[in-house]
């Protein structure tokens, strides 16, 4: 009798290591990535799937002289998204190992402005800031962009706190460039199409994400 018991009670055991929890937890978290800076709340509605929704910003401004003129150019980035994204930890006996794939909804761009800050001389001539115009240019790619990724770490442990390490790529296709001139220098925006067949290849943003999670459920 003992003996036909154990392997009843063995099974039992093994088949309650894999048992997935019915409860669902709730954290928040926050961090830094290559889409900004990023807040994250995540539900984990089973021990093998997480979900994340995230809110990621960032803005950086640079402003220099083109070689040996009166030209300066003003480049301003804007990082600006919100992601749902799904994590799944397929190995009980990896648990920190995980695949993720979601969609961005993105608002990335990055502007060019350029503008003559005094009179630019050619021989005797010289020319007005008016007079040579001015130059934006605006890159950007489709909003809707999927993702996949992997990561490691845990939204959720014993403890409070938890912290994750992801790295994947989101698929924002073709960028697209938008340019107005105005003066002597507006002839360049007809190159946009130029522009565009050289940026055609950066179909595929880097995403690299750490994040830092407090457990409040």
């Amino acid at each position: 009798m003992l003996g036909n018991f154990l392997p009843i009670q063995l099974f039992a055991q093994q088949d309650g290591a894999f048992r997935e929890k019915t409860s669902i937890n709730y954290s928040l978290g926050i961090g830094m990535s290559t889409t900004g800076i990023s807040a994250e709340a995540a539900a984990g509605i089973s021990e093998r799937i997480k979900i994340k929704l995230g809110g990621h910003f960032l803005s950086y401004s640079y402003s220099n002289y083109l070689d040996q003129t009166s030209f300066i150019y003003h480049m301003q980035m804007r990082l600006a998204s919100v992601s749902l994204v799904a994590e799944w930890h397929p190995f009980f006996n990896a648990p920190n190992f995980y695949g993720a794939a979601g969609l961005f909804y993105n608002q990335n761009s990055i502007k060019y402005d350029v503008r003559s800050d005094g009179d630019l001389a050619i021989g005797n001539l010289l020319i007005s800031p008016e007079e040579s115009g001015t130059l934006n240019m605006n890159f950007y790619a489709n909003k809707i962009a999927p993702y996949i990724g992997i990561g490691y770490g845990k939204t959720f442990n014993s403890q409070k706190w938890g912290w994750i390490i992801e790295a994947g790529s989101m698929f924002i296709g073709v960028p697209h460039v938008d340019i107005e001139g105005k003066g002597l220098i507006a002839p360049i925006a007809e190159q946009k199409s130029i522009i565009e067949k050289n940026i055609s290849q950066f179909k595929y943003y880097p995403v690299l994400t750490g994040i830092v999670y407090y457990k409040i459920h």
